[in-house]
């Protein structure tokens, strides 16, 4: 595509002197969705920097992150949304979001942030093409057989290239399926708004998923959390961490992510979804003792082939335009 002449691209004041630079929607939308990946890697490195529980950091995170979205949406919107939703949808998003928050953070502990992070995005779209099946009819193809040699064949390289226990490699592979059910169900819910409502709700349906998980985990944590909160020596950095991976990792990144998502093509948001793993290993790399390995790097370029390559495609809620595009 030739390139707009550069008065087109920076329009001149009236004193003749060039205007700043113009940023189309597609650029600022892949800038606020890149952003949030780099948000969404933090997590995973504060849940390895801190000595909290992965209870307690998912109960804080999605706690926080509740309030933060639901308050800005106002209950009004978010009423009259979750009126309309089925209940099977709503309880599928609750669970999903509240056992991958907690299985996250279990992985962290047991493998690591960076091959928790890659297990999560890797495999969840595989996940969530097995839970979709049902309701598509969709037959098992090669390239989905292929997708998914290639994500376990990537994985087995990064455990082998980061001295990942078996146990460990166990214990990340759910964390995807979490996801999946939240996703599956959320885009879901997503869909029968947008008819119903004739607006996209894909932000409140997220806010009323985090809301619902810290709820759902709320009794099996009470006790514990009072426990470790009451015995923690708390230092001001451990605050600051915990009200980052609420506001920050969280709130502010399915923001940043509802925003851009709205404004790109299938083909474009897939191109940014290796973000997130790719930023969690640069932050894992100033830790110590941290050792980049040829084994581990052919499982990172085999995974990132495959996300890239659209293998694995994502499932973003859709918008109030597709659904008026699909009926």
């Amino acid at each position: 595509m030739a390139s707009l002449p550069r008065a087109a691209q920076n329009p001149p004041h009236r004193n003749g002197t060039p205007g700043p630079a113009v940023i189309s929607a597609e650029s600022k939308a892949k800038l606020y969705v890149s952003c949030a990946g780099l948000l969404w890697a933090s997590a995973g490195m504060i849940g390895a920097s801190t000595d909290f529980s992965p209870l307690l950091l998912a109960e804080v995170r999605l706690g926080t992150a509740a309030v933060v979205l639901l308050a800005l949406l106002g209950p009004q919107r978010v009423g009259r949304v979750f009126a309309g939703l089925r209940g099977n949808l709503i309880l599928g998003a609750v669970a999903g979001m509240g056992l991958f928050q907690w299985s996250f953070f279990l992985a962290v502990a047991h493998a690591g942030a960076s091959f928790a992070t890659w297990a999560s995005v890797a495999t969840s779209p595989l996940w969530a093409a097995v839970l979709s099946a049902p309701g598509t009819r969709r037959r098992t193809t090669v390239t989905g057989i292929l997708a998914c040699v290639a994500v376990g064949s990537g994985l087995a390289l990064l455990a082998i290239g980061g001295g990942i226990s078996l146990t460990g490699f166990i214990v990340c592979m759910p964390v995807g399926l979490a996801y999946a059910l939240y996703a599956v169900s959320a885009t879901r819910a997503a869909r029968d708004a947008a008819v119903s409502t004739g607006a996209d709700a894909s932000l409140t349906i997220t806010a009323i998923a985090l809301a619902g998980g810290a709820l759902v985990l709320l009794p099996l944590a009470w006790h514990p959390l009072v426990a470790e909160l009451g015995g923690h020596s708390w230092r001001s950095r451990d605050i600051v961490r915990l009200a980052f991976l609420g506001l920050g990792s969280t709130a502010l990144a399915y923001l940043l992510f509802a925003r851009g998502l709205h404004r790109l093509t299938a083909k474009s948001a897939l191109s940014l979804q290796w973000v997130q793993p790719v930023a969690t290993e640069i932050f894992s790399a100033s830790a110590p003792g941290y050792a980049l390995a040829p084994i581990r790097i052919a499982g990172m370029a085999l995974l990132s082939i495959t996300m890239l390559g659209g293998s694995l495609r994502p499932h973003p809620a859709p918008t109030i335009q597709t659904i008026k595009e699909r009926a």
